[in-house]
């Protein structure tokens, strides 16, 4: 039976005994009845109406007919035929909205000051605002904002930016404990930290970011942006990485693994190259002609205005967006040149043996643009990924065949460096056991047996070689992918699972094996599957494995959390902001970044 007393409005039942107050969050019995419910609603200065159930954010006064220019007048009996100058619509006295009492009044006009409900939820809004849109605290100084809100909310009176700053920081300090209630809940914790200078301020920071399981669920937050003031050695940063988890109340056992940056580097033989592109498209961001001939001639070709395309400059220090600026420039290229024509002042345009080159080098960069797409994500597993994605970037790059020198040299030079950085990857610790434990993958991509062997060996020792029947366990069969005319990164894996499935079909076990072998031996399932789900399908039958699985499937491979901290950050510390101290951004980039389901959460 659904609740229809008006003080279920500002309380959320947690069971038939107790519920929770929507206002101060306190636990209150309820004990079959709400009186212990309107006694607390008084403290907030919220009064119950018992005799008059209406809502009371109903208007105090409600206007029951629009008085027209005609020369009728409405009395109680004529009340109904009432119309307005318009014509032919009527009013029913049942229509119109009862008038509030003069408790309710007074209730709702209370609720807006200081301390009543309405006025916390108000400046809970406001805060909101300014911390997930990068607000400054000037916003609710500024003139349009202060009219917007008169003109929503009348009676409600707008705080100063020092209130919001207080506000902004009982916030953080209330959501800090409920993230770090949280983190004492996490047995494996992977941290990602990287340096960053602000151009504004010239000042240096650490950023800190932790991931972690939270049940089936991947969890992400920031610890802080730590503002450096010494020289950037490894024993500063190391000891201000320390001073951090400390804080958080998270022990060094905890820390599967710190993730950082190594830099970016670029192949010479296409700089040359990549310079010319850089050229054209800079005097196209310079040239405001040049920008509407290109317009009018894709517009000429057919493209609506929303749909035309621009150059796009890459950021040098960003590997993608140097893909994206070529990818446009081959797709513009023929009308670039037409414009470039026209303009003798202009730079030179590359020739046809360039762009074909451009087209080779394309090629062969398609497959790292993908990879850095799948090993960007914070919500699901990806260190077990990376063996895999090598392999296929490897196998896929090998089966291109570049006609020209830049291609040819270009496609060398990338071999080299996959085997120079990632030739040994498959004799670390933590990427190959992260692997096996991926039922996604298991042992399929190992080259190297005696690789493949140390890893197998390595977590049966850690799962302490239990004895378990070899019964199907899988949460789901491998399914036929479905082939596209689109490039296709996985190819290669889903043609070894192919391989390996017919295999098996012909393949007999013995009943009883290790607890290892058979994991391994059952089929992998489909890379579209959520590993960590099926770990908790399978977690009664492989238990050791379970666990081992939930702590090296949570870590994060890559310093892309980071990275997505100081393009936050940069937002943060804008040029109407440039004076935000460094404690004080580190709270506004955690209140930036944390989950709604945080911030919101009424349990």
């Amino acid at each position: 039976m659904p609740l229809i007393s008006t003080v279920w409005k500002d309380f959320t039942k947690i069971n038939n005994n107790l519920s929770m107050c929507n206002i101060c969050r306190k636990r209150l019995k309820t004990s079959g009845n709400t009186s212990n419910l309107r006694s607390h609603l008084k403290t907030h200065n919220k009064l119950i109406d018992s005799e008059n159930t209406q809502d009371e954010d109903a208007p105090i006064n409600v206007d029951a007919v629009s008085i027209t220019e005609s020369h009728s007048v409405a009395t109680a009996s004529t009340f109904e035929a009432a119309s307005t100058s318009a014509g032919t619509k009527t009013t029913t006295l049942e229509s119109i909205k009862r008038q509030q009492s003069i408790s309710q009044a007074f209730t709702k006009v209370a609720s807006f000051l200081d301390g009543g409900s309405q006025h916390s939820i108000c400046t809970e809004a406001i805060v909101y605002y300014i911390c997930k849109d990068n607000q400054p605290f000037s916003t609710v100084d500024g003139k349009g904002f202060r009219y917007m809100l008169s003109r929503i909310c009348p009676l409600y009176k707008i705080p100063t930016r020092n209130t919001i700053k207080k506000y902004i920081d009982d916030k953080f300090d209330y959501l800090s404990i409920r993230f770090k209630e949280k983190i004492e809940n996490a047995e494996n914790i992977s941290v990602t930290t990287d340096a960053w200078t602000d151009t504004y301020t010239m000042k240096s920071f650490l950023g800190i970011t932790i991931h972690f399981l939270n049940g089936s669920t991947f969890l992400s937050g920031t610890l802080g942006v730590v503002e450096l003031t010494q020289s950037h050695t490894a024993d500063y940063i190391g000891s201000q990485l320390l001073n951090t988890l400390t804080e958080w109340n998270i022990h060094k056992k905890n820390v599967a693994a710190v993730v950082t940056d190594n830099g970016a580097n670029m192949i010479k033989e296409f700089k040359q190259l990549l310079h010319k592109v850089r050229e054209v498209v800079k005097y196209f961001k310079r040239s405001t002609s040049a920008s509407d001939e290109l317009r009018k001639l894709q517009i000429n070709e057919g493209k609506k205005e929303g749909n035309v395309h621009k150059l796009i400059l890459d950021v040098k220090t960003r590997w993608n967006s140097t893909f994206y600026m070529i990818d446009r420039f081959l797709v513009l290229s023929k009308l670039v040149s037409d414009v470039l024509l026209q303009k003798p002042l202009g730079p030179e345009m590359l020739t046809a043996r360039e762009l074909q080159q451009l087209r080779e080098t394309i090629k062969l960069l398609r497959p790292f643009e993908n990879v850095t797409l799948e090993i960007s994500g914070e919500k699901y597993v990806v260190i077990s990924k990376i063996m895999p994605l090598l392999n296929c970037v490897t196998i896929e790059i090998e089966s291109i065949q570049p006609n020209l020198d830049i291609g040819i040299e270009l496609k060398r030079n990338i071999i080299a460096e996959l085997k120079k950085r990632f030739g040994k990857i498959e004799f670390l610790y933590m990427i190959p056991i992260a692997t096996i434990l991926d039922p996604r993958f298991k042992n399929l991509h190992f080259r190297d047996p005696v690789a493949c062997q140390k890893a197998i060996a390595e977590v049966k020792k850690l799962a302490k070689n239990s004895v378990q029947d070899t019964s199907s366990t899988e949460c789901s069969s491998m399914d036929e992918e479905q082939k596209t005319d689109n490039f296709d990164l996985w190819e290669h894996h889903k043609t070894l699972v192919h391989k390996k499935y017919k295999k098996k079909q012909t393949r007999t076990d013995s009943a009883k094996t290790t607890n290892v072998n058979a994991y391994l031996s059952q089929p992998l399932i489909s890379l579209k599957e959520d590993t960590i789900q099926c770990w908790e399908e399978m977690k009664t039958v492989y238990p050791d494995l379970y666990i081992l699985a939930r702590k090296y499937l949570s870590v994060m491979d890559s310093f892309v959390p980071s990275e997505r901290l100081f393009s936050k950050a940069s937002l943060t510390l804008s040029k109407s902001r440039n004076r935000l101290l460094g404690k004080r951004l580190s709270k506004l980039l955690f209140l930036n970044l944390v989950d709604d389901d945080l911030w919101f959460h009424t349990s």
